[in-house]
């Protein structure tokens, strides 16, 4: 389990709120960015309410796949929902081979790799 920078740790069970808004939203992006990750077909989107605002999201493992869980308060943005879906999503998808991966050098070549695919061009 990742822990955010502020110290704050995903309790054990977490009771999110999913949304068929989000779950459209990050198949679309796993069909159209990740097609190819094994990892993102078995992961689940959800958002929580008690996180402290400086923790947009986190990505944690579970007996069933890999697990997102989005800060409620900014789910009502959808640019930035969907640019941290993203994000989490680039991480995921770099599980596979390393699961040390944070934002390094791998990572930012996958965030460029979207950014090219023109994944982010109407978010900003």
């Amino acid at each position: 389990m990742r822990r955010a920078n502020s110290g704050w740790k995903c309790p054990s069970t977490i009771t999110g709120m999913r949304s068929s808004w989000l779950d459209r939203t990050f198949r679309g992006l796993r069909k159209r960015y990740f097609s190819k990750s094994k990892s993102l077909r078995n992961c689940t989107v959800a958002t929580y309410g008690r996180m402290p605002l400086a923790v947009m999201a986190i990505t944690t493992q579970t007996d069933k796949g890999e697990l997102i869980i989005l800060n409620r308060y900014y789910v009502r943005f959808n640019s930035l929902t969907i640019f941290t879906l993203l994000h989490e999503m680039a991480h995921i998808a770099l599980y596979e081979k390393d699961r040390r991966t944070e934002h390094g050098p791998r990572w930012q070549s996958e965030m460029l790799r979207l950014a090219k695919q023109g994944a982010f061009r109407e978010l900003w």
